[in-house]
């Protein structure tokens, strides 16, 4: 039981007018024509959404060189690689300048390259025309760059919900070291840290600095290991979302 409303509409009594102000970008399954161009499809989703002719060509040409897609999109959507795909996907879904965007795994099983440049595109429409974007993902990659709050789901239960900026405070003053020892020494030797990994010629451990500064820290640390270097990283959003799954 229960009620749901989207952009002012319940899209169950609302769904022809719903449809009109959603896109929908989706990693498993295409919203375009496999044996035709990405042209075609984006000049039949222009008829779908009665997109005027003027307005529809000044996306197009803007989508095209943001994305660099003026080769890509006259080529047959199966020649296409996925990171190209997904980049006609993303306009596909944009044409008719929906409110909301729905952005489930959006990047998966794209190389760097590809996933930095849809990042890039999702970023500036939602600077530049207002668009939300609400973001599905297992990739934290995509959380990090792309999210200005998130929902954390544990079995079927939202166990948190805040800001980026918040969840990170969480372990502001806590930091990872990366540590490499010059012989093999015993594990016992960091009984007083709090071991991540361990290796016979380094590990990782978690510090604290709330309670000593780094520098004490890093001097404690050599004066027990022979270390002949080390890294200090602030914790990433994957440890964070870890440890929220055990509480």
């Amino acid at each position: 039981e229960g009620s749901v409303e989207v952009a002012g509409f319940i899209p169950w009594v609302d769904r022809k007018t719903y449809l009109r102000k959603i896109g929908v970008v989706t990693g498993q399954k295409s919203g375009l024509m496999w044996d035709l161009p990405p042209i075609d499809t984006f000049a039949f989703n222009r008829e779908i959404y009665r997109i005027p002719k003027e307005k529809y060509n000044r996306t197009i040409s803007e989508f095209t060189e943001l994305l660099d897609l003026s080769d890509i999109i006259k080529r047959p959507v199966r020649q296409l690689s996925l990171g190209e795909r997904m980049k006609c996907e993303a306009v596909c879904a944009l044409l008719h300048e929906p409110e909301i965007v729905y952005l489930d795994e959006p990047t998966i099983g794209l190389d760097l390259n590809a996933k930095a440049s849809i990042h890039k595109f999702i970023k500036k429409v939602n600077k530049e025309k207002k668009t939300t974007f609400i973001l599905t993902t297992h990739d934290l990659d995509d959380v990090e760059n792309l999210c200005e709050n998130i929902t954390v789901i544990n079995k079927g239960l939202i166990v948190y919900v805040d800001s980026i900026k918040n969840i990170k405070n969480l372990v502001s003053k806590k930091r990872i070291v990366n540590l490499v020892f010059s012989e093999e020494i015993e594990r016992e030797a960091l009984k007083d840290y709090e071991i991540m990994e361990w290796r016979p010629l380094g590990a990782k451990i978690r510090v604290d600095l709330g309670e000593k500064s780094i520098q004490d820290i890093i001097t404690s640390v050599i004066k027990s290991v022979p270390c002949i270097d080390f890294m200090i990283e602030s914790i990433g959003i994957e440890e964070i979302i870890s440890q929220i799954y055990k509480w």
